[in-house]
């Protein structure tokens, strides 16, 4: 009786025919065949373009989110008539955006500017300002008027109140007392130096400070010294 040979389809043949292979192929063809195929130059040169385009995006990203950073584009600050006189004098009139981007100017404000001495200035820095929005005097509220102020200041502090989020601009020292009875948040010229020193839109706080006191700013030296102090000067 002739041996038992099993036909190729035999399990066992088929079991030695995979250890075959297996042997032959070994570790180098094992890797060879899950080798992934390389990449067209039309798809390479595609995603050297995407890339591209979200390295401009993220650049431009970047600008904007700088941008937002120094020239803020929240609620509106309002402005009294000493700060605007001050920057305007100094040559630094850009500075009064950095508190909101865009500043309001009450008409009470206005009309003081130009029956001024120094009025030619401002006012024409105001006009060539496309960020300076002229407005109609707010109600002044009974709780401002108790305080006895300037047609200028009251018509600050009333807009301020009637817009939450709104920061008024003034150095009157009864202004700021009446603002910070009545809860308004307020900011002087000597504070948006130091916001720009913060920010990095000036390379040194004291240049403009001095300036700023050549052209009519009064604060006395100590006030100078530890508000300088604050951003290491």
């Amino acid at each position: 009786m002739p041996p038992f040979r099993p036909c190729a389809g035999h399990p066992r043949n088929l079991r030695a025919r995979c250890d075959w292979r297996r042997r032959s192929i070994g570790t180098h063809g094992a890797s060879f065949l899950k080798r992934r195929p390389a990449k067209s130059r039309v798809s390479a040169g595609r995603n050297s373009c995407s890339r591209s385009r979200v390295s401009r995006f993220r650049r431009s990203t970047s600008i904007l989110t700088s941008y937002k950073r120094n020239f803020a584009v929240g609620e509106p600050a309002v402005a009294n008539a000493s700060p605007l006189i001050l920057f305007a004098r100094a040559n630094c009139f850009e500075l009064l955006q950095l508190p909101s981007g865009e500043i309001i100017v009450p008409a009470a404000v206005e009309e003081e500017l130009r029956q001024g001495s120094s009025h030619d200035s401002t006012v024409e820095a105001i006009a060539r300002s496309p960020w300076i929005r002229v407005v109609a005097d707010p109600v002044i509220p009974a709780t401002i008027q108790a305080w006895d102020l300037g047609p200028g200041e009251s018509a600050v502090l009333a807009w301020a109140l009637g817009h939450p989020g709104c920061e008024a601009i003034l150095d009157d020292l009864a202004a700021r007392r009446c603002a910070a009875a009545l809860g308004a948040s307020v900011r002087g010229t000597l504070g948006i130096v130091l916001l720009a020193k913060q920010r990095g839109v000036i390379g040194q706080a004291r240049p403009v400070v001095e300036r700023l006191l050549q052209s009519g700013m009064y604060l006395s030296d100590n006030v100078v010294k530890r508000a300088l102090a604050l951003v290491g000067e």
